[in-house]
């Protein structure tokens, strides 16, 4: 997809380790990779959006930001995650 493999830094498959590293360009790039992609439609429709689907769906439900949040959310050992994109 074009995405730099140094911005990535994986310790496991699961990603379960605290020691899993994605930086914030690469899930743009990620992001923007897959619009264009064939797959995208697929793969945007797997994520949560704020205030309407998913784990998100009761969160972020202000008027800035309900149905502009797509994202993952997770949890691991008392640490809550949340990875995506705020379309502006």
């Amino acid at each position: 997809l074009g995405i730099d493999a140094s911005q990535l830094f994986f310790k496991d498959g699961s990603g379960l380790s605290h020691d899993n590293r994605v930086t914030a360009r690469a899930t743009v790039e990620l992001f923007a990779a897959m619009d264009e992609h064939p797959a995208g439609p697929w793969w945007f429709e797997s994520m949560s959006i704020s205030g309407v689907r998913g784990t998100l769906s009761a969160r972020m439900t202000g008027p800035d930001t309900w149905g502009r949040v797509y994202g993952k959310s997770g949890t691991l050992n008392g640490v809550i995650t949340l990875s995506g994109v705020l379309y502006h």
